[in-house]
C-alpha cells in the first residue's frame, strides 16, 4: 500500500514540476490553424461522402437477395402497395403465388409443377448485370 502511495505523489510531483517549468505561452489554449481545420473538414467529408455511396448502393440493390436458401427460389414480384407485395416463388417443384403483407403471407394460387406462362427461370439476372444496371440508371 505504501508502495502505491509513493508511486503516485512521485508522478504527480514530477507532472506539476513540468508543468511549472514549462513555457507560459504553451499552457495557453491552442488555436487550431487553417491546415488542421481543413484536416478535419475533409475527413468529414469523407465520412459523409462513404455513408452517401452506400446508402445509394443499399437503395439500388435494394432488390438483389444474397442468401441462397435451398429448394426455394425467388422467380419474380410485384409490388402493390406500401406494404403489400405478391411473390411467385418455387418451392421444390412447386410453382406457388403468395401474397405478402403487413406481417401476413397467404397462398393466392398454386400452379403445380408446371410453370406459369410469361415467367422463365433462365431469364434471371445476375449479380454482376444488376450491378452494372444499377451504375447506369445514376
Amino acid at each position: 500500500m505504501n508502495y502505491i502511495i509513493g508511486l503516485l505523489t512521485l508522478l504527480s510531483s514530477s507532472l506539476f514540476s513540468t508543468t511549472a517549468l514549462a513555457d507560459p505561452a504553451m499552457s495557453s489554449p491552442s488555436v487550431i490553424s487553417h491546415a488542421e481545420l481543413l484536416k478535419v473538414a475533409s475527413g468529414l467529408g469523407m465520412v459523409l461522402l462513404i455513408i452517401l455511396v452506400l446508402s445509394w448502393l443499399v437503395k439500388r440493390l435494394n432488390a438483389v437477395s444474397l442468401i441462397s436458401s435451398k429448394g426455394f427460389q425467388t422467380l419474380g414480384s410485384m409490388t402493390l402497395g406500401p406494404k403489400e407485395k405478391v411473390v411467385l416463388i418455387k418451392a421444390g417443384d412447386r410453382y406457388l403465388l403468395i401474397g405478402v403483407g403487413g406481417g401476413v403471407v397467404n397462398m393466392l394460387h398454386d400452379f403445380g409443377e408446371q410453370m406459369p406462362q410469361g415467367f422463365s427461370n433462365s431469364d434471371k439476372p445476375t449479380f454482376a448485370e444488376i450491378f452494372k444496371s444499377a451504375v447506369r440508371k445514376s
